[in-house]
């Protein structure tokens, strides 16, 4: 069970998924994502995200060659408010740990998870109940947020 409430202070990650629904602007979670960008617009929190969002987020805009919707995650999204961390091989160390000790944390979620931590993140916001917390990391699912 994560926690219920958005972080309204600290750096906090985001998965992919809630750049989806942000730049998607998805009409079940829009309205509980939301905060957390106006909070980083106004300097209250710091959003991160992985290298591997922008991948992950790009794929179904590739897909469908929609240019424009690309153009939206590239311009809109990852040049704006959010730090873009990049996978590197401390990133990729700590991942293959989180895997070895974390047997149902998949590939992907492990390297968003050990981004989070090494960008010293306190919380991870997410929809992916593979996610569990961790030692100084707590998750917040945005499906239990009213």
């Amino acid at each position: 069970m994560g926690l219920t409430e958005l972080p309204v202070t600290g750096r906090v990650y985001v998965d992919s998924q809630i750049v989806i629904y942000l730049v998607e602007e998805h009409p079940d979670y829009l309205r509980r994502v939301k905060p957390l960008w106006e909070r980083a617009e106004s300097g209250e929190i710091a959003l991160i995200t992985s290298a591997l969002a922008v991948m992950e987020c790009l794929v179904i805009p590739y897909r469908l060659s929609d240019a424009e919707r690309a153009k939206d995650y590239e311009y809109g999204f990852f040049h704006s408010e959010i730090e873009t961390v990049e996978v590197d091989l401390n990133i990729l160390r700590r991942a293959a740990q989180l895997r070895a000790t974390s047997p149902g944390l998949r590939t992907p979620d492990a390297i968003h998870v050990a981004t989070a931590f090494e960008a010293q993140c306190s919380y991870i916001v997410t929809n992916d109940l593979h996610i569990n917390a961790f030692p100084d990391l707590s998750v917040v699912y945005l499906q239990d947020v009213s």
